[in-house]
């Protein structure tokens, strides 16, 4: 990685400055807004270890003062299938170009506008708060896992993974302190699978 001039770190701070303000009142979107502002300015390695980390202090933080709030039930239901998509996700990530990575990083971008107006418009015109429990169907277990291999590509798998809890988790408490424990879990899991693969590189390039 080339050294980054002071304007370049002081616009990098301001990104994750308003990035982690958003994930301290939601409980997510840091790492997808912080992630491609990020690599527009450095490399993708560098703006998803940067995103990453200062998420999971984050998050670490909220579980631990929000940890009577976690709904056991839904938390596992999220983990099986986003841990399933996880590993394929770090299949992703090792074997694309960074081109390639940086193509589908935008795709998914441009689709998850796409899908916030939709929603947004939609909700307006209903005007009416959805009552009955969220539906375990196919389709949502499938967004999961591909929320899964997302993250385990990016670290930004989250809205994909809110589909289903922003349902499943109505009250907006809940919905925080579990997302936030999600997370928290996930990127523990992405720093050991970036440990063993940067001790595998050193060791075979000796």
């Amino acid at each position: 990685m080339e050294e980054l001039s002071l304007i370049t770190i002081v616009l990098l701070g301001l990104i994750q400055f308003f990035a982690q303000a958003l994930e301290a009142v939601t409980g997510f979107g840091s790492t997808v807004i912080a992630v491609p502002l990020m690599a527009m300015q450095t490399d993708l390695d560098t703006a998803k270890a940067v995103g990453v980390t200062h998420t999971w202090l984050l998050v670490i933080y909220i579980v631990i003062v929000s940890w009577k709030n976690i709904v056991w039930k839904e938390f596992g239901f999220i983990v099986l299938y986003v841990g399933i998509g996880l590993p394929f996700g770090f299949l992703l990530y090792g074997q694309l170009n960074p081109t390639y990575l940086m193509g589908i990083l935008s795709i998914f971008m441009i689709g998850v506008g796409i899908n916030g107006i939709y929603t947004t418009l939609r909700d307006r015109r209903q005007a009416i708060a959805q009552t009955e429990p969220v539906k375990k169907s196919l389709l949502m277990r499938f967004i999961l896992f591909l929320g899964g291999i997302i993250h385990g590509a990016f670290g930004t798998g989250g809205p994909l993974i809110v589909l289903y809890a922003a349902q499943a988790l109505k009250d907006k408490t809940l919905f925080r302190t579990c997302i936030c424990l999600l997370w928290m879990r996930m990127t523990t899991v992405l720093y050991i699978q970036y440990t063993v693969n940067t001790q595998w590189t050193h060791k075979n390039s000796r």
